[in-house]
């Protein structure tokens, strides 16, 4: 009698962790897999702006990337890409701002 009531119980507990944990662990893979894949899509657009030479702020000025700027860690002054890492302290700035309205753009690399 004992052991019909040890193999309910195990078969009871294999059913429950078919049921309940398998769906579990199922969508934590599906899960993780869909935000891999939207990592993967942002680090695309954002190396589209390595290679553009404008931004633009929120109100739709153009904003040149290019050019000389001021880092914000250090004061030294450097030419290149805005967002470019300063080649005296390797410090990156957040954000620039707007060159006609002064809104901040920011570093879609971060």
């Amino acid at each position: 009698m004992w052991n019909y009531v040890r193999l309910a119980f195990r078969i009871a507990v294999r059913v429950l962790w078919w049921a309940l944990v398998l769906p579990w662990l199922a969508l934590a893979v599906l899960r993780a897999g869909v935000r891999k894949a939207e990592a993967n899509v942002r680090g695309l657009l954002a190396l589209r702006v390595l290679f553009d030479r404008h931004a633009r702020c929120v109100r739709g000025h153009r904003s040149d990337l290019r050019g000389v700027w001021e880092c914000r860690g250090c004061g030294g002054l450097f030419a290149g890409w805005a967002f470019q890492a300063c080649p005296t302290c390797g410090s990156t700035c957040g954000h620039i701002g707007c060159d006609r309205c002064g809104l901040a753009i920011r570093n879609p690399l971060v």
